[in-house]
């Protein structure tokens, strides 16, 4: 025969519940120390974003590019370049380590703000309107009269007094001898604009950390079409383009006829100048330079076309004497350097209408030939022939997509109205004791136990005066 098993309700395993669950989430958020953890590591973070060399957006959307990148950076970080790499140091403000702090530090400030509201409501709606006597002698800010009105009469006085002075007046119905008012009581929630202002930047930085994206050097030949990159689905193209000069020969106005296409169709068009920028799906457009460029054919050996492109040429040798650009032609494995003199160059080699040409094996290790060519002629040069058809001009571009930029400028706003309203129209509470003088009279008591404020004491000295006031005038009369 067995003996049955017994169960008791003490062995069985303890049950979380949902509420219980999220409330220790909640209570770890809104802890002190984790806030500061959260901010301290928030504020190292971004120092070494700042500290470390960061790669450009569009190096690292090229894997090819990218290990390029890194090969470089490993002459400086040595050793520790695949760590940082992998940890994301190279991109901080994107990297999934640094968008996680964000959105702990956001969820804590929210659970912190939650904490707090319901207290500051309270003390909003439903102020402690009763403290003890003692409390009239401790208080920070205080200042007493005696005066010759009645209590009934010099409670109307104090109330009238508060009511001028734009207070709201709480007496209690419990201890009639006591007044509460106060004025700004919604001054606290200042804070939680504050809070909210940070929580709403920090939500900026983490979609343009995501999403957005800065190519501060685009450069686009006139009559020739750019994509944009970066899944835009883009392209950018320069119908035509203006500049004009001062007498000294400063720049005073670049203008640029650009049109943005999408998928072969155009969106959009406009003449961008600096400062007015051509903004299309939250991609912007904006005018930073010009120079020129040379409109260049390439063919092989047997006279047979590769490319025809117009090289921007963007780059400037050391002597400053010279600007040059690069076209890469894959399927050869050849990189070619596109040379011309500068305008007003005194001392290069190269004479107006005509431009060098060097032929170099992909990566530019090698140099296969190199040679010149003037305007409206064909020259060969490391096995093959270049056409010098004319110069043209190219615009340089900052494209930019910011999806977070009205975040940060909406969290900007709040937290500028939330530290005026703390600041400036700071909560005042006051406490009024009227009780009767044995020899006839009252004696009125105010009391503040906010921080010292000299202004607001003064204001407890005048009201105190005035009452003192009535008592001279009552003895001057008798």
């Amino acid at each position: 025969m067995t003996t049955p098993t017994t169960t008791d309700e003490h062995d069985e395993a303890p049950q979380i519940s949902i509420g219980d669950f999220f409330g220790a989430i909640h209570r770890f958020l809104h802890n002190r120390r984790v806030g500061l953890a959260l901010i301290l590591a928030m504020g190292v973070l971004s120092l070494l974003g700042i500290l470390i060399e960061q790669a450009d957006p569009t190096v690292r959307s090229d894997p090819d590019e990218y290990a390029d990148w890194l090969e470089q950076t490993r002459s400086k970080y040595g050793g520790w370049t695949d760590v940082l790499d992998k940890a994301g140091f190279f991109h901080m403000f994107s990297s999934p380590l640094y968008i996680v702090v964000l959105v702990l530090l956001a969820l804590s400030i929210i659970a912190c703000t939650a904490h707090r509201v319901p207290v500051l409501w309270r003390n909003a709606s439903h102020p402690r309107t009763r403290v003890t006597t003692g409390f009239y002698s401790r208080a920070r800010m205080r200042a007493r009269a005696v005066t010759p009105l009645g209590v009934d009469e010099a409670h109307d006085r104090v109330r009238t007094m508060l009511s001028k002075a734009r207070f709201r007046v709480v007496p209690d119905p419990q201890r009639p001898d006591q007044i509460y008012a106060d004025r700004f009581r919604f001054a606290p929630f200042g804070t939680v604009l504050a809070h909210a202002a940070f929580v709403i930047i920090l939500i900026g930085f983490t979609l343009t950390g995501a999403a957005g994206f800065q190519d501060e050097e685009v450069t686009v030949p006139l009559e020739g079409r750019v994509e944009v990159g970066h899944d835009t689905g883009l392209q950018v193209e320069l119908i035509s383009f203006e500049d004009s000069y001062y007498d000294d020969g400063l720049p005073k106005d670049y203008a640029s006829d650009l049109a943005v296409y999408r998928d072969g169709r155009q969106v959009a068009r406009q003449t961008v100048r600096v400062n007015h920028p051509l903004t299309v799906d939250g991609v912007a457009f904006n005018q930073s330079y010009s120079g020129t460029a040379v409109d260049v054919t390439v063919a092989d050996a047997d006279g047979i076309e590769i490319t025809t492109q117009v090289v921007p040429l963007e780059w400037t040798t050391y002597d400053g004497q010279n600007s040059y650009g690069v076209v890469t032609l894959p399927d050869q494995h050849l990189d070619v350097y596109v040379m011309a003199a500068v305008s007003g160059a005194t001392t290069s080699e190269l004479s107006p209408g005509e431009v060098r040409i060097e032929v170099y094996g992909e990566g530019g290790r090698t140099l296969r030939g190199s040679g010149t060519v003037r305007q409206g002629e064909q020259g060969t040069v490391g096995g093959l022939k270049f056409t010098f058809n004319r110069e043209k001009s190219y615009t340089g571009l900052l494209v930019a997509r910011d999806p977070g930029a009205v975040w940060v400028w909406t969290g900007s706003g709040l937290l500028l109205a939330g530290v005026c309203t703390t600041m400036l129209a700071r909560h005042r509470r006051l406490w009024v004791r009227i009780s009767e003088e044995p020899e006839g009279g009252s004696l009125v008591q105010f009391a503040c136990p906010d921080r010292h404020d000299t202004s607001f004491e003064n204001r407890l000295s005048r009201m105190a005066a005035s009452l003192e006031s009535t008592a001279e005038e009552s003895a001057d009369n008798a």
